[in-house]
């Protein structure tokens, strides 16, 4: 439980920001002492105790406020941030997220099939959603022939010049 560490132990931070997972590990620099912060409902309050932990990396200083002084991990920025006395905590969310993620990549054939049929549905039931479709494929079209065109014309570019040295090669004989 946090109420057990002391100023110089090791705390365990998950950063799930950005979509991307990092790991660190950061000093206490110090600790409050367990104060009672009161849940507030119309059913009467009651006090549950919280701490302050204050850490130190090579990045500099971090507060965590509030947190609940009987457990051993805590969620900070909406869950993107998780610090915890041991790593097992971090394994288990990290376990969760990978198992999660390849769940996903398995079933992306699944999904890919569903995205097509619910805009299908969706083309016939809001004929907006119909029109923006049928427009985004048009300029899709249209760009990709924009392209081949250039790719085409590159190409012709140097052929030109190819041309133009062996004119200019046979010219000057």
């Amino acid at each position: 439980m946090f109420s057990a560490l002391r100023q110089g132990s090791i705390l365990h931070v998950l950063d799930k920001g950005d979509n991307k997972l990092n790991y660190r590990t950061v000093n206490v620099e110090s600790i409050s002492q367990p104060r009672p912060k009161y849940n507030t409902s119309p059913y009467g309050g009651t006090a549950k105790m919280v701490i302050d932990i204050i850490t130190r990396d090579k990045d500099g200083t971090q507060d965590f406020r509030d947190i609940p002084a009987d457990v051993s991990y805590a969620e900070f920025n909406n869950g993107t941030i998780v610090i915890s006395e041991t790593r097992e905590p971090l394994a288990n969310i990290v376990t969760t997220r990978l198992s999660n993620d390849e769940q996903i990549v398995n079933n992306f054939d699944f999904y890919k099939e569903d995205i097509i049929s619910c805009k299908n549905v969706l083309k016939q039931i809001n004929p907006d959603f119909a029109k923006r479709e049928e427009q985004d494929e048009k300029i899709n079209k249209l760009s990709k022939e924009i392209n081949d065109i250039k790719e085409g014309f590159g190409g012709m570019q140097s052929d030109i010049k190819q041309l133009l040295t062996l004119v200019g090669k046979s010219g000057n004989s």
